[in-house]
């Protein structure tokens, strides 16, 4: 995600942009850390084989590129990103049911400060969050189950938007300049850079 590029693109000459682009879900894959912790937590918690699966094949798998001289593509991610959905189905799903700890519902939220920071830029970004954090802790004095299903609600439905949002880029859907532009919310030079 820190090198996503486009495999095709296109400007037209009415000033539309039309793009392949090299890049998932941010919504998805920055969910994966929190996710995989939760799971392992649980691994440890409950001496559980389907809690440790998906962090020991995502670290597994990585291990196998850490030697690797080369720039990794979206395709060379994708088994370690399934094995992150896993974890992603699995904490929502505590969440849902009411069985998520305080600070596993707070670490699923987490990734969306970073989209919505991305998104809205920095101070907009983190009032919005703010504001689904003061939500999330009335709901969880009222009782834990709502602020489960809360979590589980809005990450899916944030999640969704994103998808919505990044798919013009996956499926060369004219784009205005800016639009793509807006897009884009890495840019400049060093590692991470989506232009």
């Amino acid at each position: 995600m820190l090198r996503a590029f486009p495999y095709w693109s296109e400007l037209n000459h009415d000033g539309w942009t039309t793009v392949v682009w090299c890049g998932g879900n941010p919504a998805i894959w920055w969910e994966i850390l929190p996710a995989l912790i939760v799971s392992g937590a649980r691994a440890i918690k409950q001496r559980s084989i389907s809690w440790s699966f998906p962090p020991i094949a995502y670290c597994g798998y990585m291990l196998i590129f850490l030697p690797l001289p080369r720039y990794l593509f979206i395709y060379d991610y994708m088994p370690m990103c399934e094995a992150g959905i896993l974890a992603i189905a699995g904490g929502l799903t505590l969440s849902w049911i009411g069985e998520a700890d305080s600070w596993e519902q707070i670490l699923l939220l987490m990734p969306s400060l970073a989209v919505l920071v991305c998104a809205l830029h920095l101070l907009i970004g983190i009032a919005v969050f703010a504001g689904i954090l003061l939500i999330w802790s009335v709901l969880y004095r009222q009782k834990k189950l709502y602020a489960g299903r809360f979590v589980c609600a809005s990450m899916t439905l944030l999640i969704a938007v994103v998808f919505a949002y990044f798919y013009p880029l996956w499926s060369s859907l004219p784009l205005s300049h800016s639009a793509y532009m807006q897009r884009m919310w890495f840019r400049g030079p060093g590692l991470a850079n989506w232009m």
